[in-house]
């Protein structure tokens, strides 16, 4: 059975690695093992949607560390990286979204005169929010090969 890498907190040692066992090795099969673990916490505990988590999901995350919490449910590359990672995700939907929510600031910004500390802290939530949704969009395109529309 494959074998994989969580991160939690366990009282004195923050942080440290765990191995745990990946039930559903097979199904993600070349995947790096952050992608597999997310993918495995998916398939246990539901995935959050943007209103109110289920309660097994909300509890399982509780449990979590703080830095495995963190990578469960944002990803910084999207921040970095922004469309350029979703497209190399083949999250193509995500992708337009993104840039259509960029390109819809920056015409604010030009025609309205918005002043350009707005528009960066318009920018950066717009970043943020991409980047707490890619898992689920991208476990959702894995599991059923199915992208949304959804943000």
């Amino acid at each position: 059975m494959p074998r994989m890498q969580r991160y939690s907190d366990d009282g004195d040692s923050v942080g440290a690695v765990h191995d745990v066992s990946v039930g559903t090795g097979e199904r993600y099969e070349g995947f790096r093992p952050v992608w597999k673990w997310r993918f495995q916490f998916f398939d246990e505990f539901g995935v959050p949607g943007l209103g109110r988590p289920d309660p097994r999901f909300q509890a399982a995350l509780k449990k979590l560390g703080f830095w495995a919490r963190s990578r469960m449910v944002f990803n910084i590359w999207c921040v970095v990286f922004g469309v350029f990672y979703l497209m190399f995700l083949r999250l193509w939907r995500q992708a337009v979204l993104y840039l259509a929510a960029v390109s819809a600031l920056a015409l604010v910004e030009v025609f309205v005169g918005l002043p350009s500390s707005a528009a960066t802290g318009a920018g950066t939530g717009i970043a943020v929010l991409f980047a707490s949704r890619v898992n689920v969009h991208y476990y959702r395109l894995v599991t059923t090969g199915k992208e949304t529309w959804s943000l």
